[in-house]
């Protein structure tokens, strides 16, 4: 499971653009420098939504558990699970006093 260490930011990569079509039920993740896209589900989408407004882990958590009606734990191994995801393809990166870390 992810681990994230106490005061790292979680932050939408630089070139990171999000592009939603709630009605046709698809979202996307661009990057503009490199060219990739990828493809998120509406809760993957919310959640990348939510890091571009404050990336606080531990907030995002409990949002997260509220929104979709889950248990703490039930929530923290959803989000982990796509926050890996994410940190693996650069679709987000953890700073820690303003400081890309590698590891979270």
């Amino acid at each position: 499971m992810l681990e994230i260490k106490p005061g790292t930011e979680l932050v939408l990569s630089e070139h990171i653009i999000m592009k939603s079509f709630p009605e046709v039920d698809q979202y996307y993740a661009f990057n503009v420098e490199s060219g990739e896209h990828f493809s998120v589900n509406s809760t993957g989408c919310w959640v990348l939504d939510r890091i571009k407004l404050n990336g606080n882990f531990e907030i995002l958590v409990e949002n997260f558990a509220d929104a979709f009606k889950l248990k703490k734990e039930e929530a923290l191994a959803d989000i982990s699970e796509l926050l890996e995801f994410a940190l693996e393809n650069k679709i987000i990166i953890g700073r820690c006093n303003n400081e890309v870390k590698k590891s979270v």
